[in-house]
């Protein structure tokens, strides 16, 4: 059986609307982030989207007519021309990775499905390619403009709309203007875990996330009134009560009077970039080795604990921390052990505080914690105890037992400061007073 897309000239047909399936395939293709283009069985291009032209830097009247080998580098055309001889054996080409070239000769990474549309003789007539720059991932542009005109009167290339909306790698949803589900593609179950029988003839809103209020949905609609489309970052729930983070083109598909029939969106998937960004934050506000807080987060935290406290009677503490000749343990044990020591040292803390009090490591064998809602002066003193207790437990390490000690600085609010820079510098003035006095010392600044 061939996998080629049959076209019988002879049948009406038996899925679509004429009128209607013109109108959801500019929709479509409008919306879409992929590049689409025609070649016809020669190789010479006929169709080219303005997306084509973003990515290729040809307009289409430059690039209609040529070879599309042009779009090759000449080391990947003979992979082209096995390509094409696939094609024409009646192979459909899906998810074939190629290198290409721009017009100013610059590479490009890109993932082409390519589609052969014969009459119903499995003569060619010509083949669709839907294209990706698999190296540009972030999707943040606009739904893009219509495609060739030629689609509007051509039986083939209502065929074609369906083939896009088909693969298209983003999910689309076709509502009638009443916001009720009609049609679904398999890149929206593939994400959303819906099927076509679980939301068609039901609202979009079953696709509303919580984190989003009312106002922001009724905005949404005021500027498709307005403007005549909407796209930016949305939240979508998923079947399974999940969530993911997408970037969302909402488009009108409107009668030849300008009445809205239909809404077209494309939902695309931006749950990788997410979770790189929400990796990234972490780790700029994280130490690597320890999972702790960093320096800089500390500095947010206590800044923002003392415009809380502000005309409270509240109190607060902050302990600076210094571990007692863990430099002797890296000189003798090497850097690895000392890595390793840290790391149970913050275990350690992070076990035996409390989760509203916040440890972080500012660097080297150095700590800091912030002790928050303080009632009186024993609480802080209990804590600082059971620091040094804790700390000064010996561990082992590869067959050796280690003994750790600490000093400890504390500064309190208000007493002792009002900044983020007069309460640290304070606990570390106090903490060098507790090493001078000897190990598994604390020392309070006011002292």
């Amino acid at each position: 059986m061939s996998n080629n897309i049959k076209i019988d000239y002879s049948q009406p047909n038996k899925f679509f609307c004429f009128r209607s399936i013109i109108i959801q395939h500019n929709a479509i293709v409008k919306a879409s982030f992929d590049i689409i283009i025609d070649d016809d069985e020669l190789g010479m291009i006929i169709s080219w989207n303005d997306k084509s032209s973003r990515i290729y830097g040809y307009t289409a009247k430059e690039i209609i007519g040529k070879s599309i080998f042009t779009l090759f580098p000449n080391d990947k055309k003979e992979d082209v021309r096995q390509v094409i001889e696939k094609i024409q054996a009646g192979k459909k080409i899906d998810n074939y990775e190629i290198v290409q070239i721009d017009r100013k000769g610059k590479t490009l990474n890109t993932l082409i499905k390519i589609f052969p549309v014969t009459d119903m003789e499995e003569i060619i007539n010509y083949k669709i390619e839907i294209i990706k720059d698999i190296a540009c991932k972030l999707k943040f542009k606009k739904a893009l403009d219509k495609k060739i005109e030629t689609l509007r009167t051509s039986f083939i290339k209502l065929n074609a709309a369906e083939q896009i909306f088909e693969n298209a790698n983003d999910g689309f949803v076709i509502t009638d203007k009443n916001k009720i589900i009609q049609m679904i593609n398999p890149a929206f179950i593939n994400v959303t875990g819906y099927t076509a029988k679980d939301v068609t003839g039901i609202s979009i809103e079953i696709l509303k996330s919580d984190r989003h209020k009312k106002c922001f949905y009724e905005n949404i609609q005021r500027l498709l009134e307005s403007d005549g489309y909407w796209t930016g970052e949305i939240w979508v729930k998923k079947k399974n009560q999940g969530e993911y983070l997408s970037w969302t083109s909402v488009n009108p598909i409107c009668d030849s009077e300008g009445k809205v029939k239909m809404y077209a969106y494309m939902i695309c998937d931006l749950t990788e970039r997410f979770n790189y960004e929400e990796k990234l934050k972490y780790q700029a506000l994280h130490d690597i080795l320890t999972g702790l807080p960093n320096r800089r987060c500390f500095y947010f935290k206590l800044r923002t604990i003392i415009a809380d406290l502000k005309n409270t009677a509240n109190m607060m503490a902050v302990f600076f921390l210094d571990l007692d000749n863990f430099k002797k343990v890296n000189d003798t044990l090497g850097h690895n052990m000392g890595d390793a020591l840290l790391k149970i040292i913050a275990k350690r803390l992070k076990d035996n505080l409390y989760s509203t009090d916040l440890i972080a490591r500012m660097g080297g064998d150095e700590f800091t914690i912030i002790l928050n809602n303080i009632v009186k002066h024993e609480d802080v003193v209990k804590v600082a105890d059971k620091i040094i207790r804790i700390v000064s437990q010996p561990l082992v390490l590869e067959g050796h037992i280690i003994n750790v000690a600490t000093s400890i600085g504390i500064s309190r609010y208000p007493q002792d400061g009002k900044t983020v820079q007069m309460l640290l510098k304070k606990a570390d003035v106090a903490m060098y007073a507790a090493k001078n006095s000897g190990n598994n010392k604390y020392c309070f600044y006011s002292n």
